[in-house]
């Protein structure tokens, strides 16, 4: 496994971490006000294309390392 394919797994792992903490935040009993709760969703939408398209530059990297 080449340098960029563990350091991009490394960062999927770290955008998974992130996104379980902001859905559990959007998900929680806590009653948020709703600019802050718009906030919160387009937070979990940012973090999820971001996961997205970080699993892809894996997926690729490794696929270059063969």
């Amino acid at each position: 496994m080449s340098y960029a394919t563990s350091e991009l797994a490394a960062v999927a792992e770290a955008t998974q971490r992130c996104l379980d903490r902001v859905a559990a935040i959007a998900t929680g009993d806590t009653k948020l006000r709703e600019d802050v709760q718009a906030a919160v969703y387009e937070a979990e939408r940012g973090l999820l294309n971001a996961h997205r398209l970080v699993l892809r530059a894996t997926k690729a990297s490794a696929l270059a390392d063969k």
